[in-house]
This record gives C-alpha cells, structure tokens and sequence, in this order.
C-alpha cells in the first residue's frame, strides 16, 4: 500500500504547486488535519477542508503575498505515511523580499486520502521523526 500512498501524496502536492485547489480540495480526506511550522505565529493544528483552506488563504496572503511557488525535492516512503522535502519560494507580502524555504511535511495517507499534514520546518528533525536519516 505504500507505493499508492506516495502516488496520492505526490498528486497532492502537485496539485497544490498548479494552483488547482479545487483537486486539492477532492484529494483530501473531508478531516484533513494540518499542523503547521511550530515557527509561523498562528501555529498549530487545524482540522477540516474549510479551516485548513482558511489559514493557508490567510497565510499565502499575510506571508508570501499571492501564492508561492513550491517544489518537491524528495520523497521518502514510510508506509502509511509520506515524508516530502518541499522547497517553497515566492517574496514577502510586506517587504518584497524574496523568500526561499525548504521545508519538510509529513503526510499521512489512509484509503487513499491524505489525513494529516506535519510540516518541519528542519529536515533533520523529520527525518529523525520517521527514523531515517540522509
């Protein structure tokens, strides 16, 4: 099944990075849990379609101004769930300054469906988190 999973994590993703977020919408697990970088000032955990779409709008307008650009740079298969290195970039909303993140987020896939979303805003630590190293 773990094949299948990094299948529906990374159609997820690629969705995300076309800006097709009606497909995002319907890849997602009604419940989808997202628990933000510990570093982002609203972090924590948020739950449901309509939530998790509310603090990404929010945050994709306070932070980055409009929507980043984001790429998948590696993906580890951990079974249930999918370890993806992302690199996220676009220009500060307020500063114009360009951004440039690499980050990583957990995804936990279940029928098919991404459940659950854990960013790491270090890769080390994610890795350690599913018992890898590089």
């Amino acid at each position: 099944m773990s094949a299948e999973n990094v299948t529906a994590a990374t159609r997820l993703y690629e969705a995300i990075a076309r800006g097709d977020l009606d497909l995002v919408w319907e890849l997602v697990d009604p419940d989808i849990e997202l628990q933000t970088s510990p570093n982002l000032p609203d972090a924590g955990v948020y739950r449901g379609r309509e939530r998790v779409a509310a603090f990404l709008a929010e945050e994709g307008e306070i932070v980055w101004g409009g929507a980043p650009t984001i790429d998948i740079e590696r993906v580890f298969d951990c079974g249930e769930d999918v370890l993806m290195f992302i690199r996220v970039r676009g220009h500060g909303s307020h500063t114009g300054i360009a951004l440039d993140v690499r980050i990583a987020h957990l995804v936990t896939v279940r029928a098919g469906r991404p459940v659950r979303v854990k960013v790491f805003p270090d890769r080390q630590q994610a890795l350690g988190a599913v018992g890898l190293t590089e």
